[in-house]
């Protein structure tokens, strides 16, 4: 790492006059002028950035000049005020921020290993407002959540095609990353670690959308890991893993999905993927997208322990009804309620969830059914395996369909397999369907359970054909 005795030119800046001197091993020997106060200008595009003894340094890429200054924050705040700084590197060691960074369009942000911005004072870390084009890589980000609130960083509208990869963010009081506003868009945050943060993991709020959330690493919230809320749209939230969302709750609550998509019943929101992602032991559902969704895709996911009560994968709303789903080839284990679930607010005076297709989907050992279907119409659940579910006797079936205030309608079940092999089992029906109209049941095995193959009850309108 560069030592102040090894600089030529240097330039020193902090609160008061600017102190320019020659050093020679330590010592100024040539001469000592105090000018105005002035940010450096333009010297380079490209500046490196480091601590040493106490100071904060930035020399530009090949250059000798050296800006020096007792205030991290104040050293970085005045190199993105130059004209032509489009990136800083900052090398190993800590740097506290006594105010927040805030970023302009077009900077790279770069932390070589060790790196460290240590959060000082309430408040967001890094924040941004109508920037494009930036990048922020390898940081890590240190939060004080007992002492301070804040996100590590917060976008606010207008925030177009940044990203955000390689950091590690962890301890704050508010989330890791957030951004709101539908004129955020095309932010891609890729391959970050963010923990122990006492708001949400990963955030997009009224209508940011359009993003690209993957391969991040979220462990121990206080609320959702990753949430896109209140009209996001045209997310792909891939391969990411969710470990322990909800964590910071207290006993008495549980609202913390892994993976939620929630319109909040005001907002549309449309054509969200959910793929590949691995979530474990969250709060409430692993995932849930809900309330004025449409054309969404949950795929190739894995759901392990999720909550005190609740379900592995929720598809539907319970403050305005959501249409168009595909969940498909996931894997949902040891969920505290059902494994899958579509359901519909109240009794359908809001609506009714609509057009689903559930399809080659494991759901293991969960304490209730392993898939339900509310209140609902046009509901297609085809070659699914819903096995060893219901932890208890009498606590849940392989398919259970039941409507509410008025029969769910319009429902296939096809070519899956429902059944129990622990001695006693415990899953009670194959399936089992209560209050339902124009429903067909073909081609499905469903034996062995406790209690039977099909169970029926206030049902018009049935094909029942094929099955074993």
């Amino acid at each position: 790492m560069p030592k102040c005795a090894d600089i030529h030119s240097v330039f020193i800046i902090g609160a008061g006059p600017i102190v320019i001197a020659r050093l020679v091993f330590g010592f100024a020997i040539s001469y000592v002028s105090f000018v105005t106060a002035a940010e450096p200008t333009g010297m380079s595009g490209s500046y490196l950035v480091y601590p040493t003894h106490d100071i904060f340094c930035a020399r530009p890429e090949n250059a000798a000049e050296v800006i020096i200054d007792e205030d991290a924050a104040g050293l970085l705040k005045r190199l993105v005020r130059v004209p032509d700084c489009h990136a800083i590197t900052l090398l190993p060691g800590d740097y506290p921020m006594k105010k927040a960074l805030h970023l302009k369009s077009g900077l790279s942000l770069f932390g070589q290993s060790g790196a460290r911005l240590l959060q000082k004072n309430n408040g967001d870390l890094i924040i941004g407002s109508s920037i494009t084009n930036c990048r922020i890589v390898g940081l890590e980000l240190v939060g004080n959540k007992e002492r301070f609130t804040g996100a590590a960083m917060a976008f606010q509208a207008n925030c177009k095609s940044n990203s955000f990869s390689g950091l590690y963010i962890h301890d704050f009081g508010g989330d890791g990353l957030s951004f709101n506003g539908a004129t955020t868009q095309y932010n891609s945050i890729i391959s970050n670690r963010v923990e122990n943060c006492m708001g949400a993991g990963i955030g997009h709020y009224w209508a940011a959308g359009d993003a690209l959330i993957e391969d991040n690493f979220v462990c121990r919230t206080r609320f959702h890991g990753i949430i896109v809320s209140r009209g996001g749209s045209r997310c792909r939230i891939a391969d990411n893993t969710v470990v322990e969302a909800g964590y910071y709750l207290k006993e008495t609550s549980d609202f913390a999905h892994g993976i939620a998509v929630d319109g909040s019943g005001v907002v549309h929101g449309t054509g969200n993927v959910i793929i590949g992602n691995v979530i474990s032991n969250s709060a409430m559902a692993g995932i849930e997208v809900a309330d004025f969704q449409d054309n969404c895709a949950i795929i190739q996911n894995k759901v392990f322990v999720t909550g005190r009560k609740h379900y592995g994968i929720y598809f539907g709303g319970g403050l305005t009804p959501s249409t168009n789903a595909l969940i498909a080839t996931n894997l949902v284990q040891d969920a505290a309620g059902s494994g899958i679930r579509v359901d519909s607010p109240l009794s359908g005076e809001k609506g009714i969830t609509s057009q689903v297709t559930i399809t080659g989907n494991t759901i293991r050992d969960s304490t209730g059914s392993g898939i339900l279907i509310g209140l609902a119409t046009k509901v297609s659940v085809i070659g699914n395996v819903c096995q060893d579910n219901a932890k208890s006797s009498g606590s849940g079936d392989g398919i259970f369909v039941r409507g509410r205030g008025m029969p769910s309608q319009d429902i296939t079940l096809t070519g899956n397999r429902c059944f129990d092999d622990r001695v006693p089992p415990f899953q009670g029906y194959g399936i089992f369907l209560i209050n339902v109209s124009g429903v067909r049941v073909s081609g499905n095995i469903l034996k062995p359970n406790k209690d039977g193959t099909i169970h029926q009850r206030e049902v018009s309108g049935a094909t029942i054909t094929d099955n074993f």
